[in-house]
């Protein structure tokens, strides 16, 4: 589409690129793999722009069908996408996209292993968790039977000591008898 300069405007006309608006990401299909025209209806270009961005941003990578065509994954038509807006919304260069998506790229590599880090930890902590609670009602449990024990040495120790008593006051009351035998016996032999 050409631009329309007014006569006598010392600017030179821009070309922009026919772009037509790229359809949002919650709305492309589920599919697997995109052929190339889908995908290039979906960003709002032309197949060869699609072939260019290829081309020039190494992270995007392609696959062929058996009749050699470009198929491209989701992760590849989210990074073509992440293209189309730095280049037609942001207005960026093709080496200055090449360096923000780079970036971009950089830091996702650097989380993911964090995140998978992050993972392996976090089940880590969950598994120790669980055993520390298996350890703590193993720990509750033997206590509870130590304090039965307890209570069952207290009762047998205060049985002991009840029984104890009853022998020595026993032991006492037949001495006792057997004194009074002695003196009655002494008395009568006088």
């Amino acid at each position: 589409m050409p631009t329309i300069v007014p006569k006598g405007s010392k600017t030179q006309p821009v070309a922009s690129p026919p772009v037509r608006s790229a359809v949002p990401l919650g709305q492309w299909p589920t599919k697997a793999l995109l052929r190339i025209g889908e995908l290039a209806d979906l960003l709002g270009v032309q197949t060869h722009v699609v072939r260019f961005w290829t081309d020039q941003f190494g992270a995007v990578r392609p696959e062929r069908s058996s009749t050699n065509r470009l198929l491209f994954g989701r992760p590849a038509a989210e990074k073509l996408l992440k293209i189309r807006d730095l280049l037609y919304e942001q207005g960026m260069t093709i080496a200055g996209a090449r360096k923000a998506l780079g970036a971009s790229l950089e830091r996702k590599a650097i989380a993911e292993p964090r995140g998978a880090e992050q993972a392996d930890l976090i089940r880590q902590v969950e598994r120790l968790q669980s055993d520390l609670r298996g350890l703590q009602a193993r720990e509750a449990a033997a206590r509870a039977s130590e304090n039965a024990a307890l209570s069952e040495a207290a009762a047998a120790r205060a049985l002991a000591a009840a029984v104890d008593t009853s022998r020595l006051v026993d032991l006492a009351e037949r001495m006792h008898a057997f004194a009074a035998d002695l003196e009655s016996s002494a008395g009568d032999s006088n």
